[in-house]
């Protein structure tokens, strides 16, 4: 039987009403300053439809923002399943990673910045406005994807002397591949794009409240396509990738110019995509699963032993044949993106910065190595240690469990599950 994939689409702009101190910058100090662009939240509702009446619902929202915080996850599902009927697995709050946004955690240390409770009600608030009003123009689209390459991202992980340092690394790990959705109603009428791609949003570091990257290319693609189409930035796994700024070897930190300049390659690239041929996908019922990991830790502080669990979540939502999201609520490193594209054929697309966040996640390889993202991130995080070798053995497999989904259902973790990915 036939599904019709429908789709609606809102935005608001969350960028704050009055100053607070912005977050991810721990040499960064005092409110901000002033606004270079501004940020916005875009929520995306999808309803897969047969003809016998059976439906199945998903939502997806892009952010300019640094990350959703982990503490207040339970409470937007459940806001979310009571007005809309989404079931929580079917959910994705993607945050583009902006450093140059608000705090919107208050589990982590000042040092990388205070959350403002009245901007997270703010912005809780936004995101209920962005829903209602998407599902008021839900209408049916066709979806097609293509893909494309960015090249604005470098490894920022280099030995030098025996140590991991924060240096371009040319020779290390990075995913330059662009993968665009586009979403287009009646009458050819492009209604919106989903742009899936991976870099640190960390350009530059001036006490300016700005989108970065992400949101000068968005509103660069919508400028161009000129049709109210809506772009939406899916921030991929980049916890090891960052802007390619270097000067006599070393990493710099740019301004607005190098802001304007980055999101405007991306754009380029994207709308490269869009001028060329895109392969039409055929819609499923909508399907979702979650899983849990609780990640291992070095038992170094006494404290571990009496320590709650560190969990984390993983989501897999399918929304065509060959098209689903995997969305992780951590700072995930490059290789493990690269893992589960490698294992779907490049039918699943890795996002990390999604339903929360835990941390940085990097591989056994890495905290063999050291550096930052292994050593010294899990401070910031107030996590009470390193993360174990078997860190990566534990999220794999759980990984490799998502990538098994049963068409039209939400599932708990205990459910049987048939295959999608073929």
């Amino acid at each position: 039987m036939t599904v019709t994939l429908s789709l609606g689409v809102a935005r608001r702009n969350i960028t704050p009403l009055l100053p607070v101190p912005l977050a991810g910058f721990g040499h960064r100090t005092g409110q901000m300053a002033g606004e270079a662009h501004p940020l916005y939240l875009k929520a995306m509702v999808m309803q897969s439809s047969r003809t016998s009446g059976e439906r199945a619902l998903a939502l997806m929202v892009a952010a300019d923002i640094i990350w959703w915080g982990s503490e207040r996850m339970e409470r937007l599902y459940a806001m979310i399943s009571r007005r809309w009927g989404i079931a929580s697995s079917a959910v994705i709050l993607n945050a583009s990673h902006t450093h140059s946004g608000p705090q919107t955690s208050d589990r982590f240390g000042h040092a990388i910045g205070r959350m403002d409770p009245q901007y997270v009600e703010f912005l809780e608030l936004k995101l209920a406005e962005a829903i209602e009003e998407a599902f008021g123009n839900l209408e049916p689209v066709t979806m097609e994807r293509g893909i494309g390459h960015c090249g604005i991202g470098i490894n920022r992980r280099r030995q030098e002397d025996g140590e991991i340092r924060m240096a371009p690394n040319e020779e290390g790990v990075v995913d330059p591949e662009l993968n665009v959705i586009r979403f287009v109603a009646g009458n050819n009428r492009q209604k919106a794009v989903m742009v899936h791609f991976a870099c640190h949003p960390t350009t530059t570091d001036q006490n300016l409240i700005s989108s970065e990257f992400p949101g000068v290319a968005m509103a660069l693609v919508e400028e161009q396509l000129g049709t109210d189409a809506m772009a939406f930035y899916m921030q991929g796994c980049c916890g090891d990738v960052r802007p390619r700024l270097i000067r006599d070897g070393q990493f710099y930190r740019g301004g607005d110019a190098e802001v304007v300049r980055f999101g405007a390659e991306l754009a380029d690239q994207v709308m490269s995509v869009m001028r060329k041929p895109m392969r039409r996908m055929n819609p499923v019922m909508i399907g979702s699963r979650s899983v849990t990991a609780e990640l291992p830790l070095e038992a170094e502080p006494d404290t571990v032993s009496r320590r709650e669990p560190v969990l984390f979540h993983i989501r897999l939502v399918a929304i065509a044949d060959e098209l689903s999201l995997l969305a992780m609520d951590g700072e995930v490193v490059t290789e493990y993106g690269s893992y589960v594209k490698e294992h779907s054929a490049g039918k699943v697309l890795p996002l990390g910065y999604s339903n929360g966040m835990l941390g940085y996640i990097p591989t056994a390889k890495q905290l063999g190595e050291g550096g930052y993202e292994a050593d010294e991130s899990h401070v910031f995080f107030q996590l009470p240690a390193r993360f174990a070798p078997s860190l990566e053995d534990t999220i794999l497999q759980k990984i490799r469990e998502l990538l098994l989904i049963k068409d039209g259902r939400n599932q708990d973790e205990h459910e049987a599950h048939d295959p999608i990915l073929q």
